[in-house]
Formats: structure tokens, C-alpha cells, sequence
């Protein structure tokens, strides 16, 4: 639970940089893909494993280094893994998992068109997965230009109302609402969320500053 919050600071930390202060906030988005990237190796590697009972797969100890020298392999040749779960989905087009943990690839490596595409099958066939909606709407809300925003903003509320309490959503929503100029949305989406953070911690201080730039955005466009 504490590593959640962790990573939900950072994120709330990236979002209102992004509106802040735009190129850190990209660059910073850049290091934590880069991060992602061991997790979604690790995830898709077991994915392609042959099924095997875990209580026996943990017992084996020659089988836990086969894995390990995989795993690592698969992490110094990236495009091996992306082929065996593109033959995959090939395979098995209807597998939305397949699809999803091919998107986070594509995504990692950022060739986002290809990543989009793979979150578009895996969300038509699972349309109420959780992970999938908040990854696909990360992927529309960080891709160039703005033109990605408002689909993005659909996948976020329907995010919202399976996980009403999801901190990530409601931030990146106010981020999406402050970047289409919608910023009394974005101020309303902010100081909801102030309540979850310490006025002394990083992320509550760039809440205040998110809605301060917001609220003169707001007054430059009525004046």
C-alpha cells in the first residue's frame, strides 16, 4: 500500500508539472517509462511462459535461473520479447491481456501509434479493465499535440466510475481539462484532491500552483 501511495504522488508530481512546467514534466514522464520498462519485460515474460504450478516453479532452483537468464536476456534484447507477443496476438487475436502487455512495450519504447493501436484491441475486448483504461488514456493524454485530449478524458471517467477513489484519474483528468482550457474544470478537479495531500509536501504545493496558473488562464481568458 505504501509503494501506491509512493507512486501516486509521483505521478500527481508529474501531471502538474506537465502544466507547469511543460519540458520537465515530459522529461520526467520519459524517466518513469524508462523505469516501467523491467516491470512490463518481467510481466510479459511470464505471460509467454508455459503454465506451470507456481509451488513447483519455486521449488526448481534450476528453473528459477533458466528464468532469471531469460528474464535478462529479455531485457538486453527488447524486440524479441515484442516479436513473441506480436506472433501471440496473432495467434490469439481475442486475448485482450495479450494485447494489453503489447501495447506497454510499444508504449515503453515509445513508438506510441503502435501502442495506441494495441490499447485500442485490448480495451474492445475488456472494455472495463482498470489497468488498461488508466494506461490507454496515459498514452492518449503524453502523445504529441492535444489532439488525443478528449478520448482521453472519455477513458478517465469511465476509470472513475469503476474506481471512484482513484487519485491518478481525477489528477490527470484536471491536467487533460487544463490543457483544452477547460480551467474551472481543472481548479474544481484540483482542490478536490487537495484534501489527500500534506500543504507541506511536494505534490499538495504543486496542487496550489496547478490551480494558481489555472485561475490566471481562466481571468486572461475573460478579461
Amino acid at each position: 500500500m505504501t509503494l501506491y501511495y509512493v507512486l501516486l504522488a509521483l505521478m500527481t508530481v508529474i501531471a502538474v508539472l506537465f502544466v507547469i512546467l511543460p519540458q520537465v514534466g515530459n522529461a520526467l514522464a520519459k524517466c518513469v517509462s524508462a523505469v516501467l520498462v523491467l516491470a512490463v519485460t518481467l510481466t510479459a515474460y511470464h505471460f509467454l511462459a508455459p503454465t506451470q504450478d507456481m509451488t513447483q516453479r519455486t521449488a526448481s532452483h534450476a528453473l528459477s535461473k533458466e528464468m532469471r537468464s531469460k528474464i535478462d536476456y529479455y531485457k538486453q534484447h527488447p524486440q524479441k520479447l515484442l516479436f513473441q507477443l506480436q506472433h501471440r496476438v496473432a495467434q490469439q487475436p481475442q486475448d485482450p491481456k495479450g494485447w494489453y502487455l503489447l501495447a506497454r512495450l510499444y508504449h515503453s519504447a515509445g513508438r506510441i501509434n503502435k501502442a495506441l493501436s494495441a490499447y485500442s484491441h485490448a480495451i474492445q475486448l475488456k472494455p472495463d479493465d482498470p489497468k488498461t483504461l488508466w494506461n490507454y488514456a496515459m498514452a492518449l493524454s503524453f502523445a504529441p499535440g492535444t489532439g488525443q485530449l478528449e478520448h482521453a478524458q472519455v477513458l478517465l471517467q469511465q476509470l472513475i466510475k469503476l474506481q471512484p477513489k482513484d487519485d491518478r484519474a481525477h489528477n490527470l483528468l484536471a491536467m487533460n481539462a487544463y490543457r483544452l482550457g477547460q480551467y474551472q474544470r481543472a481548479i474544481t478537479l484540483w482542490e478536490n484532491l487537495l484534501p489527500h495531500y500534506s500543504p507541506d509536501s511536494e505534490p499538495g504545493k504543486l496542487l496550489l500552483k496547478a490551480i494558481a496558473r489555472a485561475q490566471r488562464q481562466m481571468s486572461n481568458t475573460t478579461a
